[in-house]
């Protein structure tokens, strides 16, 4: 690894052991199976074997893949296919420019998954499939790390190496209870009840016109409502956001308070 990004490196391994002093600080090509790019399985040889294909943009609320419609599929290679197929627990996402989305597979599905071109994939050891992946899934999507591999980029690419490099907290155990399907599970709450406040905000402004029809009790009755809101928004991110002076903190303390 060049000089400059490996200095970037290890001042993000001290970040993470100053905030984790008894946990284990370890790059993620030691806790993951294989680190590796998708590359394109079209060939002009037919294939009998059917397959689904996967996009980034096409996932759900928890960003978990899902199969999409490609209207004239191509003829695919056997052999290509197979070591380029997805299965239960692979983690993928776009390696050229900053990282967005990091999409999972949640199941094994029947007929052969695949990616797209230009997408790199994240491979678990059997047992991991499950908590291991959601947490580095989670920890990808950090502004934290989305912008400290933004700084680490090789001609606007991430590669494999640089991903294998990256440092990460290993938790050990937590009161018998997997610790990556708490962290995931409760940055998943976080993200929907934020949503859902979001939602009821902006509904709020598109009804304030009519309102100005409305009886002076039904007002009340609403701006309580209101308030209500984000009274309980307001609460909510005060106890994310206690003791944090900067952004990259907020995921490093919710880690830890976890």
């Amino acid at each position: 690894m060049p000089a400059e990004p490996a200095i970037q490196y290890e001042k993000l391994e001290k970040i993470l052991a100053e905030h984790y002093a008894l946990e284990k600080i370890v790059s993620l090509r030691d806790i993951v199976d294989r680190i590796t790019r998708i590359s394109k399985v079209h060939v002009r040889v037919c294939s009998e074997i059917d397959y689904d294909e996967i996009s980034l943009t096409e996932m759900n609320e928890d960003d978990i893949v899902k199969v999409i419609d490609v209207p004239n599929k191509k003829p695919v290679n056997t052999s290509a296919l197979e070591s380029q197929r997805l299965h239960y627990g692979d983690l993928v996402f776009t390696y050229r420019g900053k990282i967005g989305k990091v999409g999972r597979v949640d199941h094994e599905h029947t007929r052969p998954l695949i990616g797209n071109h230009g997408m790199m994939k994240i491979t678990f050891k059997e047992e991991d499939k499950d908590d291991l992946s959601k947490y580095v899934q989670a920890y990808l999507q950090t502004n934290l790390i989305k912008s400290f591999l933004a700084t680490v980029m090789e001609n606007k690419q991430i590669t494999p190496e640089l991903i294998g490099s990256l440092p990460i907290p290993y938790f050990e155990s937590m009161e018998g209870m997997s610790p990556f399907t708490t962290i995931y599970n409760k940055r998943r709450k976080a993200r929907n009840i934020l949503e859902k406040a979001l939602e009821l905000i902006k509904n709020r402004e598109e009804e304030s016109l009519m309102m100005i029809s409305k009886p002076v009790q039904e007002l009340s009755m609403i701006n309580a409502e209101d308030n209500a809101i984000l009274e309980s928004v307001e609460s909510f991110l005060q106890k994310l956001t206690v003791g944090r002076l900067e952004e990259k903190n907020v995921f490093l303390t919710t880690f830890k308070e976890v």
